[in-house]
């Protein structure tokens, strides 16, 4: 029990920012097994953002919530995986060889693939939100995705391998066991619970992981911190879309 309390806080305080001040012991297999909370923390940031709506969407204009949203999450991230998406869009689409591409992908800087990648990925997830009609679907959906898209680095890190020889990656990929996969797996179906269309939300998870870590293995043979980063944005518009899809059609 004190591991698992123990490997939770650690998970919160390495995908978030939210301030808990506890000086752990850590040893590097704790940040493996530590995956299973991953879906957790996506609890943690969808009830904050779920909660956040409530209180502001009645009160301001689509356009305004929506991007308060965006920006909430991420304050709440630190824009961790923003980095990633704009590194990956950088190295995987800059048509050179593999070691280049990850060299690429390591360099600070913003190219222009990786600027276009994030003000798309803005635009994009600012009108999804702004379409979201009030109701108990639209509160469903913003708990619901960040779930999801934990889930999916959860995945990929068990049947990815990791395309580098070190690096903060090597953390999670290729580092899971099958109990930590289902412990995980088993918490984020809990949702479906709460709404039984979610299943859609679980099925287009598992496709879209499979198809983006085979996608990242033909071009650098593998998957990177910086990859996993951009999975979780990813997965997150592609199921706010499609949760989207599913309130038009009254299934959420």
């Amino acid at each position: 029990m004190k591991q698992a309390l123990k490997q939770l806080i650690l998970m919160i305080q390495f995908f978030t920012r939210i301030p808990i001040r506890l000086q752990l012991d850590v040893q590097t297999e704790d940040f493996s097994k530590g995956a299973k909370w991953l879906p957790f923390v996506g609890l943690i940031i969808g009830s904050a953002l779920a909660g956040l709506d409530l209180l502001i969407a009645p009160r301001l204009s689509p356009f305004t919530t929506a991007i308060l949203l965006v920006f909430a999450e991420v304050f709440l991230t630190g824009g961790l995986h923003l980095d990633g998406l704009s590194d990956s869009f950088d190295g995987l689409y800059s048509n050179r060889d593999k070691a280049r591409i990850l060299e690429i992908m390591k360099d600070s800087r913003l190219g222009a693939n990786g600027a276009l990648a994030l003000l798309a990925f803005v635009m994009i997830k600012t009108a999804l939100l702004m379409e979201l009609p009030m109701g108990p679907g639209r509160t469903t959906i913003l708990l619901a995705f960040p779930i999801f898209a934990r889930w999916a680095i959860v995945i990929a890190s068990a049947i990815s391998p990791y395309a580098r020889e070190k690096g903060m990656g090597n953390l999670f990929i290729g580092k899971l066991t099958s109990s930590t996969v289902i412990f995980a797996s088993i918490f984020t179906a809990l949702t479906m619970i709460l709404e039984p269309a979610l299943g859609v939300f679980y099925g287009v998870t598992v496709v879209f992981a499979n198809l983006y870590c085979r996608h990242t293995k033909k071009i650098i043979g593998g998957m990177t911190g910086d990859t996993l980063g951009a999975l979780i944005e990813l997965t997150s518009v592609l199921l706010i879309g499609v949760g989207l899809a599913l309130h038009l059609m009254g299934l959420i």
